[in-house]
């Protein structure tokens, strides 16, 4: 039925798991958009913006963040070199990420302007499918873990995920 089409089929669980598995859901990154022409939305919400903009000339991929108050924020724009695919926007700090990588910026005044890095591919498999960040923390989800980082770049905890993930916000 309708339903079916939007949400997936759900499974219900065996007797040892008492969670229902949906299936048809893929996991996304919130307010992120496809290509259109040059340009995307890694994230958008009322902090403010990351666009991912491709030069057409030397193909290279430059990522602007601009916040929606100006009075406390400047824009950034740096060159993607990890080829970034999603990003989350707090008053704190940006968090961006691909498949494999994952790049913290502080943004606030008061903080330390040192970036965070951090792979994920150990050739396991696991790849990033959504993340997040707020003053205390950055939250990457993978197909496999949520991994709670701090933001000095400390990776505190890595949570396995019952069935699949779907994204954090």
């Amino acid at each position: 039925d309708e339903l079916d089409e939007v949400f997936g089929d759900v499974e219900m669980a065996d007797s040892n798991n008492q969670q229902p598995e949906l299936k048809g859901f893929t996991p996304f990154s919130p307010n992120n958009t496809p290509y259109d022409e040059n340009s995307r939305y890694l994230a958008w919400n009322a902090i403010g913006k990351v666009i991912a903009r491709r030069e057409p000339i030397s193909s290279t991929v430059s990522i602007d963040v601009d916040f929606a108050d100006a009075r406390h924020h400047r824009p950034l724009r740096f060159t993607d070199d990890y080829h970034l695919t999603m990003a989350f926007v707090d008053d704190s700090g940006c968090v961006f990420a691909s498949d494999c990588a994952l790049l913290y910026m502080p943004t606030a005044s008061w903080s330390m302007k040192v970036n965070t890095v951090l792979e994920v591919d150990d050739g396991s498999g696991e790849r990033i499918v959504s993340v997040a960040c707020n003053q205390r923390f950055i939250y990457c989800l993978t197909n496999e873990h949520l991994r709670v980082i701090n933001t000095s770049g400390c990776q505190l905890s890595v949570l396995p995920i019952p069935g699949r993930p779907l994204c954090v916000t």
